[in-house]
């Protein structure tokens, strides 16, 4: 649903240069940036059927502590200390809010579970944009909800058959597409290189901060004091990694 709205925003920025890649190498590098983007968003949205909204999304959010440890791994790339140690200090956040949530249910550390792979999917995407920096961000974003798009489809229809949403179910979706999709990755892609790197990652940190306010107010999923103090480590680990990431781009 997302794809016509920034097709139209391609080619009325980019005209006939739209949708025409630099190489090969980053025709390549997108596809793998869409097939993680579909993959985590696929996880997270199962995660939240079995966990919190407030864990699903923190989880979620320490993707930019993974780029760091990939980005070592397979790009040869320096980590510093300081990484590791932010590393460390969202993880003990994480593992917390994991082992007193999971008092709740077995189906919510099922659902962490599938938050943190949803991480590892996010990283991988967020890694593959740092490596298209030379390219419009309008065509990457095509592209790589196109690819997300096509994955998502599969396990659509793996779940549901052929499943034609009509009524409330479709005026949700068209806002998904357009709020998020189309509206806040253009937004996040456009604002990341114009901010300061402790204004994007505040700005960035903002989002499980509210998902986590909207899930007590919309689905009285309250936390106790014990989660609230693993939440602020884990937020606090995620914010210094941003940090850094956002310095790094």
């Amino acid at each position: 649903m997302a794809l016509p709205m920034i097709a139209i925003l391609n080619f009325y920025i980019n005209g006939r240069q739209a949708f025409k890649f630099k190489s090969k190498k980053n025709f390549l590098l997108t596809l793998v940036a869409g097939i993680a983007f579909g993959m985590d968003l696929v996880s997270w949205h199962w995660g939240i059927v079995y966990t919190s909204i407030a864990n699903a999304t923190i989880l979620v959010n320490t993707a930019p502590a993974f780029v760091l440890i990939f980005a070592w791994l397979f790009f040869s790339e320096k980590i510093s200390r300081e990484s590791l140690i932010y590393f460390l200090i969202t993880y003990i956040g994480v593992f917390g809010l994991i082992y007193f949530s999971s008092h709740l249910s077995e189906r919510s550390t099922y659902g962490d579970l599938l938050s943190i792979f949803s991480a590892l999917c996010y990283a991988v995407y967020l890694l593959m944009l740092s490596r298209l920096g030379q390219e419009d961000s309008i065509n990457v974003i095509f592209f790589t909800s196109l690819f997300c798009g096509l994955l998502g489809l599969s396990f659509a229809i793996f779940e549901s058959s052929v499943w034609m949403p009509t009524g409330q179910d479709f005026l949700e979706l068209v806002a998904l597409a357009f709020l998020c999709q189309f509206g806040g990755q253009f937004l996040l892609t456009y604002a990341l290189p114009r901010v300061s790197a402790s204004s994007g990652a505040v700005g960035l940190l903002m989002q499980p901060i509210t998902a986590t306010i909207f899930g007590m107010i919309l689905f009285a999923e309250w936390i106790s004091p014990i989660q609230f103090l693993f939440i602020i480590i884990a937020l606090s680990g995620i914010y210094l990694s941003r940090k850094v990431y956002v310095e790094n781009l």
